[in-house]
């Protein structure tokens, strides 16, 4: 019977492209090196359950993978370059169980995240990027997934930007506590997914200012992002889909809530099956055409005298005023 000895083990290892990344080394050697020996292939770095002090660019090539073995933090401790990402993924990579983050006082000048370049099928699963100037900057590429993921402290926690962003899916974790939580700019995004936790972004929640159509927000929990949880401001904003959304004040009694969806210019918007529990759910402008309001519950009434409707809107019967929990006790409708 053969021993289980480390050169073995090692062997085993390389066997299936598998390296560690080596602790001796400061955080971003160890890591270079274990990438250097997939050679440009295929393959996976183990991270261990430790703290990388990281003060050069990642750049993993099509295929790579980072996945730690606990929960391992990658933490940039040096500028990178002018506005130049910390961690760059190519095509068929993966993160998982990692914390990506900025050891500054303040947010860094560029992405945490960056992936782009027509970039496809990446993964990002049960990870944190906090401290940046742009969390994860997103820039023609498609087929991306998000699982569990989680923005925080950023100026901008999720930016789309340029041309070409196409399925992307955000399923579970949170987007909270950046200056604005989502931002959409450039032309050519189409087809995405929010279902995740949008709260404490303090200048607003999804600020659509570009062309992105398509677009499924549903079942996200939305609170305190300051005038508005989403709003949406660009005529080739088309065919969004918001429903099965809570949207609730968070904001202590007498301090106003902010909006909760603007529709200042889009097309063929469809609301449908929301609970808003804030005083100024709903503001559709003249300029958003096609907009179709299914029922919602709301906690204030007449909950009309809250909505501004813009002239090419169709409200459908059977919305529902309900005291649901986190009313105020003013705009609780009569028992």
């Amino acid at each position: 019977m053969s021993s289980i000895t480390a050169s073995s083990i090692a062997s085993s290892l390389a066997a299936e492209r598998l390296f560690v990344a080596n602790p001796g080394l400061s955080g971003d050697l160890g890591i270079t090196q274990a990438l250097q020996y997939l050679r440009g292939q295929p393959g996976t770095v183990l991270l261990l359950d430790r703290t990388y002090l990281c003060s050069h660019a990642i750049v993993l090539r099509p295929g790579q993978c980072l996945r730690s073995l606990g929960t391992a933090t990658l933490r940039c401790t040096a500028a990178i370059g002018a506005n130049a990402p910390f961690l760059s993924l190519s095509a068929g990579c993966s993160l998982s169980n990692i914390i990506i983050e900025q050891a500054g006082g303040g947010p860094a000048a560029g992405p945490g995240i960056a992936i782009e370049q027509a970039q496809q099928h990446v993964l990002v699963r049960d990870c944190k990027i906090s401290g940046f100037a742009i969390g994860v900057s997103l820039n023609n590429c498609y087929c991306l997934r998000f699982d569990n993921v989680r923005v925080e402290g950023c100026d901008c926690g999720v930016l789309y930007s340029g041309q070409w962003v196409m399925d992307s899916s955000w399923l579970g974790g949170h987007i909270a506590g950046n200056r604005i939580g989502v931002r959409v700019e450039g032309a050519g995004h189409l087809g995405h997914t929010f279902h995740v936790c949008i709260e404490g972004n303090r200048e607003g929640g999804i600020d659509v200012d570009g062309s992105m159509s398509n677009v499924e927000v549903h079942r996200c929990y939305c609170e305190q992002n300051g005038p508005f949880d989403i709003l949406l401001r660009c005529a080739n904003a088309v065919a969004w889909h918001i429903h099965t959304n809570l949207f609730v004040p968070g904001m202590p009694p007498g301090v106003p809530s902010g909006a909760g969806i603007l529709l200042d210019a889009c097309r063929d918007a469809t609301i449908a099956a929301n609970d808003f529990g804030i005083a100024n759910p709903l503001q559709i402008s003249s300029s958003a055409q096609g907009t179709q309001v299914y029922p919602n519950r709301f906690a204030i009434r007449p909950f009309e005298s809250a909505l501004n409707r813009g002239t090419d809107t169709h409200f459908h019967e059977g919305s529902a005023v309900i005291p649901l929990y986190w009313s105020l006790p003013d705009k609780l409708p009569p028992s």
